[in-house]
């Protein structure tokens, strides 16, 4: 057995350094146009102006096109919360090629990172194999990931974020909270990690997740202000409604010039995508579900799993509370009212990485 997962693995290194290098032909060849709204929103951000709801004109400097926003449309494409963006102020002013260039190296070192992490967990060399086997085969040789890097999403940031906290567990539960508190405040879902912890009252994890969170916004609403928040609500409703409607992008004549280096940076790779979410499927066959109805149905789920939880869960084991809280957070995004890309899926790292290192029986050589 340990020679097949050896060469299992050895394959899956193979075939993740042929995806890398297809992914430096993407970079090089489109602009991440997931990327580019993220960078205009930063930008906006230090310029103090609205992030979410403005929109380019002729005379405006062309570091603040998205070629891909829809001007008939009353919101842009930024969707990520003002944190998200104070982060990315850092490098905003930097030139986009660079940027986009940077953020690939860094995708994919989070992504590695986060295999790291997670493989440290355990003793057991098998297990440490086969997270790294699943991780390189099935997560960074697969259509999703090229997705991502492609795109220049930010998922695999949370990814590397959480596999981070379940690493320091063991070591300090206060500062494991803290950084899912921290993640908590780049993206308000991941708030159902800390559900499992707050019901079996692990009181060390639950205030560094209340510090982490409230350092986090506290430091937003120091750069970025209040009328930030209330634009970003504002637009995120905005959103919800779009997505509810399928408001069809128009078509119109895309600025096809040379944009910080990259020509049509509105191009995508094409790559099959589709929105997952329930909404988008129900709407598919004729049925309309509003955002009430999906936030009503989940809570129900949400119930119904934690119930079994707190029944079938008697000894304390952390990454069998982080397995809860990963499987809570990628089912919710189903039931959010926006789209949900395969992107998402990289999300799927963290639960099949702890399902492996809760397998306590053939797998477990410590």
């Amino acid at each position: 057995m340990k020679k097949i997962i050896d060469i299992l693995l050895i394959f899956a290194i193979f075939l993740a350094a042929s995806s890398f290098l297809f992914d430096i032909r993407n970079t090089v060849k489109y602009g991440g146009v997931d990327l580019r709204n993220r960078v205009v929103g930063a930008r906006l951000l230090k310029l103090h102006k609205d992030p979410y709801f403005y929109k380019w004109q002729q005379d405006d400097p062309v570091k603040l096109l998205d070629p891909r926003d829809n001007p008939e449309w009353k919101v842009n494409r930024v969707t990520v919360t003002p944190p998200v963006l104070v982060l990315a102020s850092v490098s905003a002013d930097w030139s986009y090629k660079i940027q986009r260039f940077i953020w690939f190296f860094l995708q994919w070192l989070l992504f590695l990172l986060s295999l790291f992490f997670l493989g440290k967990c355990t003793a057991s060399l098998t297990k440490k194999k086969l997270i790294w086997i699943i991780g390189l085969f099935f997560v960074g040789s697969s259509f999703f990931w090229r997705l991502h890097i492609e795109r220049g999403q930010i998922y695999i940031l949370y990814v590397f974020l959480i596999s981070l906290s379940i690493w320091s567990y063991r070591k300090n539960e206060f500062l494991s909270g803290i950084i899912l508190g921290f993640l908590t405040g780049l993206r308000f879902l991941y708030l159902l990690f800390s559900l499992p912890f707050i019901i079996k009252k692990r009181f060390k994890y639950i205030l560094g997740n209340i510090v982490g969170f409230i350092a986090t916004l506290g430091a937003t609403f120091f750069f970025a202000g209040m009328p930030v928040w209330k634009s970003y609500f504002a637009a995120m409703n905005e959103h919800g409604l779009i997505h509810f409607n399928y408001f069809y992008q128009s078509s119109y004549q895309y600025p096809s010039q040379n944009i910080e280096g990259f020509l049509d940076l509105y191009k995508l790779q094409n790559i099959p995508i589709f929105d997952t979410s329930l909404q988008y499927l129900f709407r598919s066959v004729g049925i309309l579900i509003s955002k009430n109805i999906l936030f009503f149905t989940f809570t129900i789920l949400l119930f119904v799993i934690l119930f079994i939880f707190v029944k079938k869960v008697k000894n304390f084991d952390h990454r069998i509370y982080f397995l809860v809280g990963s499987l809570l957070v990628f089912c919710s995004e189903f039931f959010l009212p926006a789209a949900r890309y395969d992107y998402n899926n990289v999300l799927l790292l963290i639960p099949i990485a702890l399902i492996i290192l809760n397998f306590q029986k053939w797998l477990n050589d410590d």
